[in-house]
């Protein structure tokens, strides 16, 4: 399996079997991203 995450608020993990991708899972965090943007204040 390998996780990976980008600043854009998008986390996946792959799942390979035989070298090939066999499936995936993609999690999108809006929230943090518009508040990266400076669109939604950030939590203090």
């Amino acid at each position: 399996m390998n996780r990976a995450s980008s600043p854009a608020g998008k986390h996946g993990i792959t799942r390979f079997v035989n070298g090939r991708i066999a499936e995936e899972w993609v999690e999108f965090d809006g929230l943090s991203l518009l508040q990266q943007l400076g669109v939604v204040p950030q939590m203090t």
